[in-house]
């Protein structure tokens, strides 16, 4: 019994070492190809383009004066923002409001109660959709930093390779020890489950987007139904993407961690609550990553549908696939997001 013991064990290290091997062989692949995925500078200014961001917030008081901060510094100056605070517990909408108030393309937006059958963070990016009236929208995570130009430069790829969606993966902010530990080896199998050949081929089989960054035409996000044709998915962006390969939208996801920054905490915990940190619980299977302000939005925030399917075991995900580069106007009370010109 012993000998057949250690011969398991043995067998387990040699699959453990060759699984790591081919991992190692196939991100230097994958890795030689990201100048391929990578911005570059703006070759024309789009000034007359209009771009709302829209920032989905709940419980964010840490991050969201930062977020905001690096949007309203954006060098494409044509440009509004909303925020939607999702019914938060804690300062986030004071904070929010405190940057928004002193910049008159703001809006602040009370997220409205619930829907049946919604989740919480398409909820609210489908109630700053109603209040926008941008050209182009572009949705942002609230624990994400915008770099200045970073509007400016997706706008201008976009517009050049005619893409009606952008989607950039960020360089990553790991904190704490095992998000250091262990994300390396999730972004390993991650690419090797999305390859980004695959993903920005219109003919592909893979199709994924990074939810804390996705630009998109408003024609485009009309077309697809926007977050009410997902209202009910945990990982939305992913089905976005579906959604846009279906229809023939071009998109295409690009690796740039001087646009965008993310965090990703260091709970391991599955998002049972809002509080959770930065895994939820995936019922996909092995899928698709986010942030974790999106993370705690869509654990304590989603009304169960009574025609939804039952959820199978999930595989915890952090739902942020970074790249490894490196590391108001105030407040109106009468926000009840009524559908602005051109929205549907």
């Amino acid at each position: 019994m012993p000998d057949l013991l250690l011969w398991i064990l043995a067998s387990l290290e040699l699959v453990i070492g060759l699984g790591w091997i081919f991992l190692l062989f196939y991100n230097a692949r994958e890795l030689s190809s990201y100048p391929n995925f990578v911005l570059e500078g703006p070759t024309t200014r789009n000034e007359e383009e209009v771009v709302t961001v829209i920032v989905p917030t709940r419980n964010e008081e840490a991050t969201i004066a930062r977020c905001l901060r690096s949007i309203a510094g954006q060098t494409h100056r044509n440009l509004e923002f909303v925020v939607v605070d999702d019914m938060s517990t804690d300062r986030t909408a004071e904070k929010a409001a405190s940057v928004v108030e002193g910049d008159g393309r703001g809006r602040m937006v009370h997220g409205e109660e619930l829907p049946e059958g919604w989740v919480g963070k398409n909820w609210a990016c489908h109630q700053g959709f109603r209040m926008s009236r941008g050209e182009w929208l572009l949705f942002v995570d609230s624990d994400s930093i915008l770099a200045r130009d970073a509007v400016e430069r997706t706008l201008s790829h976009a517009k050049r390779t005619g893409k009606d969606v952008l989607s950039v993966f960020p360089r990553g902010e790991l904190r704490g020890f095992w998000a250091k530990m262990v994300w390396p080896v999730l972004a390993s199998v991650i690419r090797l489950l999305y390859p980004l050949r695959s993903v920005n081929d219109s003919k592909g089989g893979r199709a994924v987007l990074f939810g804390a960054f996705i630009l998109i035409k408003r024609g485009a996000y009309e077309r697809i139904g926007g977050h009410e044709a997902v209202r009910g998915d945990f990982v939305e962006d992913k089905q976005m993407a579906n959604n846009l390969k279906a229809k023939g939208v071009p998109f295409e996801v690009l690796l740039d961690g001087a646009v965008l920054t993310a965090g990703l905490a260091s709970g391991f915990t599955t998002g049972s609550s809002p509080a959770s940190d930065s895994f939820l619980p995936v019922s996909h299977s092995l899928s698709f990553p986010c942030s974790p302000s999106a993370c705690r939005r869509l654990a304590g925030r989603r009304q169960p549908s009574s025609s939804s399917r039952p959820q199978s075991r999930s595989f915890p995900l952090p739902r942020s696939w970074l790249t490894m580069s490196g590391t108001p106007h105030h407040a109106r009370t009468d926000s009840r997001c009524s559908p602005s010109p051109g929205a549907r």
